[in-house]
């Protein structure tokens, strides 16, 4: 995106969509050179071994272009990612929607071309999450909170119950009214 002059102000052309043929394009070469992308570096793959893999996928997507703006390596690199997020959903959401209870057929989900290879590239993890795992994004994962603990109540209550050391005294590691140990 160049920006372009118009009265002393600068405007950002937006580049267009990206066609079907540009996504499978882009889906296929990513698919069929995941290995590299997704690999672990090592002594046989280094980041020029990714980056030049990343310029072939950009000179195939960019073949098909009839759009005469070229895509750079970071466009096709975001336009992956956001492939992988929109189609992953869309197969949770599926996937959701076969388990549900309601009777009648499930609803049918066609997927198109591209999204059926990048599909392919996910694994079953990726699209359900691991089975009885907890999202720690999520605020309310043990039961609403109905105040922040202040320091003293979480060394409290993560010590609740732990013996003395030996090398101290009762009154040393306790507050006398709860008879709760603290940590120093």
């Amino acid at each position: 995106m160049e920006p372009s002059l118009t009265s002393d102000v600068f405007v950002l052309k937006r580049k267009p969509n990206w066609s079907e043929k540009e996504l499978l394009t882009l889906s296929e070469k990513v698919t069929s050179n995941i290995k590299i992308i997704k690999g672990q570096f090592g002594p046989s793959l280094t980041i020029n071994d990714k980056n030049a893999c990343w310029a072939h996928i950009n000179e195939s997507v960019n073949a098909v272009n009839h759009s005469h703006v070229s895509r750079s390596v970071a466009d096709c690199k975001k336009k992956w990612q956001d492939l992988q997020a929109a189609t992953k959903k869309k197969e949770a959401t599926r996937r959701s929607e076969a388990r549900a209870t309601g009777g009648g057929p499930p609803p049918v989900c066609n997927f198109k071309p591209w999204e059926s290879t990048v599909l392919q590239t996910l694994t079953k993890t990726q699209v359900e999450g691991i089975e009885g795992g907890v999202d720690t994004l999520e605020d309310d994962q043990f039961g609403p909170s109905t105040s922040n603990p202040s320091d003293t109540d979480v060394v409290t209550t993560c010590v609740e119950g732990a013996t003395i050391p030996e090398h101290q005294t009762e009154d040393e590691g306790t507050d006398n009214e709860s008879g709760v140990y603290q940590i120093f």
